[in-house]
């Protein structure tokens, strides 16, 4: 049983008093300012979603992208671990050095049959040349991601 005497006033408001300022301490309350685009995505967003609030959409939202650790930052480039970065030079490496051995023994195969050109040879200088600008393709993509994860 409660010890408030509900027809007295003061006591009233000073029982609702104490129990908004428990509220307030267990419910912290947040406020934005959205400029009139970025009311206007929100809004949309929160319609496509089918909503019933805006409030309540945005909420879902910073909820979800606290826990998926998206910060500020909206657009994130993935993290790759450093792991997976090693074994992809690696293997480029390799790679690059396959080449150079399949190059040089065309070179030397012309060589030791004293001509310019060997069976085949324009052939293998294509494909050579094709895989080196794959190679230097896929190097122009890793150089970021391996930088950003330094």
């Amino acid at each position: 049983m409660s010890l408030i005497n509900w027809t007295d006033p003061e006591e009233r408001a000073s029982y609702f008093q104490k129990k908004g300022i428990e509220y307030r301490k267990s419910h912290p309350r947040l406020s934005l300012t959205f400029n009139q685009e970025e009311y206007e995505w929100v809004e949309r967003s929160a319609s496509h979603f089918g909503a019933e609030k805006v409030s309540r959409h945005v909420k879902a939202l910073a909820i979800e992208a606290a826990k998926l650790g998206l910060g500020e930052q909206v657009e994130r480039q993935p993290q790759i671990p450093q792991e997976v970065i090693d074994e992809m030079l690696f293997l480029l490496h390799n790679t690059s050095n396959n080449l150079n051995q399949t190059a040089y023994r065309l070179n030397r195969q012309a060589l030791e049959h004293h001509r310019v050109t060997v069976q085949d040879h324009e052939d293998s200088i294509r494909t050579i040349d094709e895989c080196y600008r794959i190679l230097r393709d896929l190097e122009t993509e890793l150089l970021p991601l391996i930088k950003q994860s330094q």
